[in-house]
């Protein structure tokens, strides 16, 4: 599912590790990662990101009890 998820969510190259524990779909990004940090520079644009992502993790991800998105410190 990563590379595919990779592919399919915003950002994708950014992703540290997919959690699946609980059923939950957790997406935890790297704050290492250079692009991550300017993209989430404008606080719309990671709002609109989060969204996006959000909905292609219910398409790649349909029975999940919930999903969450986070950058790790």
């Amino acid at each position: 599912m990563s590379a595919v998820a990779n592919k399919a969510l915003d950002l994708g190259a950014t992703i540290d590790y997919f959690d699946l524990r609980g059923g939950i779909m957790r997406v935890i990004y790297r704050t290492d990662n250079e692009s991550l940090n300017k993209r989430f520079d404008v606080a719309n644009t990671m709002e609109e990101t989060m969204i996006y992502n959000a909905m292609m993790a219910a398409i790649l991800v349909p029975n999940a009890k919930g999903y969450a998105f986070s950058i790790d410190d």
